[in-house]
This record gives C-alpha cells, sequence and structure tokens, in this order.
C-alpha cells in the first residue's frame, strides 16, 4: 500500500471508532483491578462484555498510562468491528493503528475513557451474566 492508500485506511477505522463511541454503540468504563473471570489469566488491560442484548462495554484498567489506555480502547473497539478474528491479527491492527493515529486522533480515543473508575462486580445467574458496577 501506498502513503496515501494507508492514511485512507487510517481513516476509515478512526470514523468507524468514532461512529461507535459516539453513538454509544459500545460503552467504556474506566475500572480498577480488571480482573479476568477466567482465574489462571489474570489481570487484564481491557475487555469487552455483552451485558445482556443491547450493551456492550469496553473495559478498561485505570492503572495504566495514557498510552496503554489508548492502545487497548482501539484494541476493544477492533474486537467490536471484527468479533471473529484472531487475537493476533487484533493485535497487529491495534499497533498498526496506534502508530499510524495523529496526536489529534488519540485525544479524541483517550478523551473517551472516564476519569471516573469503578468497581466490578459479575453476577451469575444460570445462563446470564449481569455487571454491577461501583465507584471506585
Amino acid at each position: 500500500m501506498a502513503g496515501r492508500e494507508i492514511a485512507v485506511f487510517v481513516n476509515v477505522f478512526f470514523m468507524q471508532f468514532k461512529f461507535i463511541l459516539d453513538k454509544r454503540i459500545v460503552h467504556v468504563k474506566s475500572i480498577r483491578g480488571l480482573l479476568s473471570d477466567n482465574k489462571s489469566r489474570g489481570s487484564l488491560c481491557g475487555y469487552l462484555i455483552t451485558n445482556g442484548l443491547l450493551e456492550i462495554y469496553a473495559l478498561i484498567d485505570d492503572d495504566l498510562d495514557e498510552d496503554e489506555k489508548i492502545k487497548t480502547l482501539i484494541h476493544e473497539l477492533c474486537h467490536q468491528i471484527f468479533p471473529t478474528a484472531h487475537h493476533q491479527y487484533i493485535y497487529d491492527l491495534e499497533n498498526i493503528l496506534y502508530k499510524r493515529f495523529s496526536n489529534k486522533q488519540r485525544r479524541y480515543l483517550l478523551g473517551k475513557i472516564p476519569r471516573t473508575s469503578y468497581y466490578v462486580r459479575y453476577v451469575h445467574i444460570g445462563k446470564n451474566s449481569f455487571m454491577k458496577f461501583s465507584h471506585a
């Protein structure tokens, strides 16, 4: 791909992310002590989860520095766009987009991550999982 084509490719992804965030298709929450529901994986930087049928949350670990928060949000939004993609593809895309996004685009994404952090607790009832958020 030539430089102009790459710039168009990157901007198309940014416009998709902006649409997803502005239309609140994905709700972003800053979480203290984000842990995997799989005990062997330990802590996480981020997690995309569906709560019921209508709410999708991108959970971002509050302890990350600003650059890592932006990268994690990019990563979770890529999962939303490509739900069946192999994880290595998502990591590669995250790195390409982060490097190619302008500072203004990065600041926009950082601005979508709330400064107020929450603790999250999962409640399992039969086949359903529900999230409860409480202020940190």
